[in-house]
């Protein structure tokens, strides 16, 4: 709460450039992720945001313009709060969450325009809501390979000398677990397509 009333201070008193401020707004979702909880809120506003505009544009939108902001909007954040992946950052929630869903809407229309039309009773809600709830559980309890990304320590000497465990990859790290997370997601979602068609 402190730290709120300390940012609020700054921010009204110009100490902060207009710049500085909105990479602060967008990096933790306008405050969200300062609430407790405020990954999966901030996930579940995208969710919510992506379910009411029906549209694969709103969600590749959302997507690159998250990825775009993240790296200076994580810099701004670290420059206030000691800690490399700081918990008020919700941009990577949204960039791995829009990630998975963009894929699962691209499988879609692939397989929507093929002969075996696997998606001939697709409910957008149910699809996207699977792949919400599975990004929310691979996100907060890190199976492998999540865990290597989130906990480079956790990684087999026999991939550590892979390029994304480096500590000058510590920015992208903040992001690509999310992103591998969203990827797991699809691949959840894949595999019960598969089941439904196959058994």
């Amino acid at each position: 709460m402190q730290f709120i009333l300390l940012l609020l201070a700054s921010i009204m008193s110009g100490k902060m450039g207009f710049k500085n401020k909105l990479l602060l707004l967008v990096g933790n979702l306008f405050f969200v992720g300062r609430i407790r909880g405020g990954g999966t809120l901030a996930s579940l506003l995208t969710f919510l945001f992506i379910l009411t505009y029906d549209s694969i544009y709103v969600v590749l939108s959302i997507f690159l313009l998250s990825l775009l902001v993240y790296k200076p909007s994580l810099r701004m954040i670290l420059s206030l709060e000691d800690d490399k992946d700081p918990k008020q950052y919700v941009l990577d929630e949204i960039i791995g969450l829009s990630f998975g869903i963009l894929l699962t809407e691209i499988f879609i229309l692939l397989f929507q325009s093929s002969t075996s039309n696997l998606f001939d009773i697709y409910d957008r809600s149910l699809v996207l809501g699977i792949i919400f709830i599975f990004f929310r559980l691979f996100d907060i309890f890190k199976p492998v390979p999540v865990k290597w990304i989130d906990q480079p320590k956790s990684v087999p000497e026999s991939i550590k000398n892979l390029s994304i465990f480096k500590e000058e990859r510590a920015l992208f790290r903040v992001i690509a677990d999310d992103l591998v997370a969203g990827f797991m997601a699809f691949l959840v979602l894949v595999l019960i397509s598969l089941y439904l068609v196959i058994g």
